[in-house]
């Protein structure tokens, strides 16, 4: 059974290190790897450094997952997520505080939580980027973050059809105006 785990392990790595190959040549970007094995592409997106990663999972609570970054100037840190039924007893509780954005569909929708809640609602004001947010937890994204400079959006679960250049680059220009704050 070990040995079967190990192979299973060395073809998805493989498989792995060929998608990030066929990425970084239709996007221009490169193979950044770590102890010889591709780790993620490195690209730009508007001037901005930006990598898109594939994490390997292998459980129903550790799925794979697609993780693009962009650096960016935001200065707080951002995390959105679908509201869940377990965010909102603990709201109820007092046990969990978000920031309220103000448009009531949208504060229904989505758990907002920041270092920074007036500057994160003020960000968030923009409908541009509200419409955005709408649209990246529509394509199956189930976290949209910003911490250290850089924002983030995670898919669980991604599809090979999310790995296509034209679906990547679709990603990084709804990245790029939701950073923007442009249409």
């Amino acid at each position: 059974m070990g040995a079967g785990v190990v192979l299973l392990t060395i073809m998805t790595v493989r498989s792995m290190n060929k998608d990030y190959a066929r990425i970084a040549a239709d996007l221009g970007g490169e193979v950044v790897n770590r102890f010889f094995v591709a780790h993620h592409v490195r690209l730009l997106n508007h001037g901005f450094e930006a990598r898109i990663e594939m994490l390997f999972g292998g459980n129903r609570n550790n799925p794979p997952l697609l993780v693009i970054r962009q650096k960016t100037d935001l200065d707080f840190s951002l995390s959105i997520a679908r509201e869940g039924r377990s965010s909102r007893a603990l709201k109820k509780a007092g046990l969990l505080k978000e920031v309220v954005v103000g448009e009531p569909e949208f504060d229904r929708k989505y758990l907002i939580k920041s270092s920074a809640a007036e500057a994160a609602a003020r960000f968030l004001s923009s409908p541009e980027r509200r419409r955005l947010v709408d649209e990246f937890f529509g394509q199956e994204f189930n976290l949209i973050a910003v911490s250290e400079k850089q924002l983030s959006v995670e898919k669980p679960n991604y599809h090979d059809r999310d790995l296509d250049a034209e679906n990547l680059k679709k990603y990084l220009e709804q990245i790029f105006r939701f950073i923007e704050g442009a249409a």
